[in-house]
C-alpha cells in the first residue's frame, strides 16, 4: 500500500496546479504522511477528514489519487463475491426486517466501492435492488435428455409459423392427432416400442381434447340408452377431457396410453416415454429406460435455533440415469390452438 502510494504521489506532482509552490523538501514528507494516515487502523477515516480539512494541495492530491486508485484483480473478484453473496441472502425466505434492512445497505456499500453485479443479480448496476419476475419451472431431466443430439429419440419440432408461435396440431378426422399418430408409428418402425405415457401441459390438453372432439369425429361417439326407459331421461355431463390416446402400432392388439398433466412440461409440448423397456433391450447395463440413482435419500435436518425462528432442511441426493433415450419421443413448438 504505502509503495502504490508513494508512486502515485511521485506520478500526481507534476500535474496538480500550484503544487510548484510547495517545497522539494515537504514533497517526501507530505506523501510519508498521506501514506502513514491510509496505512493506520481508521484510514478510510483519515483520508475522508483530510479531504475535507487538509490544506488546499493536500486536498487536491488527495483528490487526485483516489480518483486514479483501482482494485486490482483479486480485491475486484473479492468484492464482487461478497455483493453475489449479499444478493443471495436477500432472497432467503423469513429474513426480519432489519435483517434485510442490514443486507440492502450492505450491498449499496460494495456497490459504492466497485463491485459489479452479476448477469442473474437483482440488483442494478447502481446498486438499487429489483424485484425480479418469478422465473418458469425449468424443464423436466427426460426432455432435456431426448432432445440432446444423438440420443435417437424421436423428436418433432413443428414449424415456426406465424409471428414465430410454432404451428397447431392437426386433427385426423378420425378421433386422433395426426402428429401424435406418427410419433407413434415412427417409434415401432424404428425400435419396435410404444410410449406408454404421454405427458403434457395444461394448454396441449385442452388443444388435443379439441382435435379429438370436432365436428368430423362427432360421428364416432355413441350414447346408449335403455329401449324400456328404466333409466329414466338421459344424463349429459358438460365438458371433459381426453383421458386415454390408443397407439395401434404395439403388440398384442395395441395399446391404450393414458394423457398425464405434468407441472414441468412447457407449453407447445408433448412428451411419450415407455416406462418398460422392451425385453430385447434389457440387460445388466440397461435394466429400465431411466431410474433415480439416490446416493442419499430424503432425510430433515432440525437447524439448531439461533433466532426464535426455527430452521429445518429435507435434502436428497439424486441423480437421474437415462439408459434408453430412444424410448422417448417429443413434440415441440406447438402453437396454441
Amino acid at each position: 500500500m504505502g509503495g502504490l502510494l508513494n508512486a502515485l504521489v511521485a506520478e500526481e506532482t507534476g500535474e496538480l496546479p500550484g503544487y510548484a509552490q510547495i517545497d522539494d523538501e515537504c514533497l517526501p514528507q507530505r506523501a510519508a504522511e498521506l501514506t502513514a494516515i491510509t496505512a493506520s487502523a481508521p484510514g478510510a477515516a483519515g483520508i475522508d477528514a483530510l479531504i475535507k480539512t487538509g490544506n488546499p494541495h493536500m486536498q487536491k492530491l488527495v483528490a487526485a489519487l483516489l480518483a486514479k486508485a483501482k482494485h486490482s484483480q483479486g480485491d475486484q473478484a473479492l468484492v464482487d463475491m461478497a455483493l453475489c453473496a449479499c444478493d443471495r441472502c436477500l432472497k432467503i425466505a423469513g429474513l426480519s426486517v432489519e435483517e434485510k434492512a442490514h443486507m440492502a445497505k450492505a450491498c449499496d456499500h460494495l456497490c459504492e466501492a466497485g463491485a459489479a453485479p452479476s448477469e442473474t443479480s437483482s440488483l442494478h448496476a447502481a446498486g438499487n435492488i429489483e424485484h425480479t419476475a418469478p422465473q418458469m419451472e425449468p424443464a423436466p431431466p427426460l426432455l432435456t435428455t431426448a432432445l440432446k443430439p444423438g440420443s435417437n429419440a424421436y423428436v418433432n419440432t413443428m414449424p415456426t409459423g406465424a409471428a414465430g408461435t410454432g404451428t397447431p396440431l392437426t386433427a385426423s378426422g378420425r378421433g386422433s392427432v395426426v402428429e401424435i399418430d406418427r410419433m407413434f408409428q415412427k417409434m415401432w418402425d424404428g425400435f419396435e416400442l410404444s410410449p406408454t405415457v404421454l405427458y403434457v401441459n395444461s394448454q396441449e390438453l385442452k388443444n388435443i381434447t379439441s382435435k379429438v372432439l370436432s365436428n368430423a369425429s362427432g360421428p364416432l361417439l355413441r350414447y346408449d340408452s335403455p329401449t324400456d326407459g328404466s333409466q329414466g331421461e338421459y344424463n349429459v355431463t358438460a365438458s371433459g377431457e381426453v383421458q386415454f390416446y390408443y397407439n395401434p402400432f404395439a403388440i398384442d392388439g395395441g395399446l391404450r396410453i393414458p394423457i398425464k398433466i405434468q407441472p414441468g412440461v412447457p407449453p407447445g409440448t408433448v412428451i411419450g416415454w415407455a416406462e418398460n423397456l422392451p425385453i430385447q433391450y434389457q440387460s445388466n447395463e440397461v435394466p429400465n429406460v431411466a431410474e433415480i440413482k439416490t446416493r442419499q435419500d430424503y432425510c430433515q435436518i432440525d437447524w439448531p435455533m439461533v433466532t426464535r425462528q426455527r430452521q429445518v432442511g429435507v435434502y436428497s441426493e439424486e441423480v437421474l440415469a437415462v439408459y434408453a433415450p430412444f424410448a422417448m419421443g417429443v413434440i415441440c413448438n406447438i402453437a396454441n390452438g
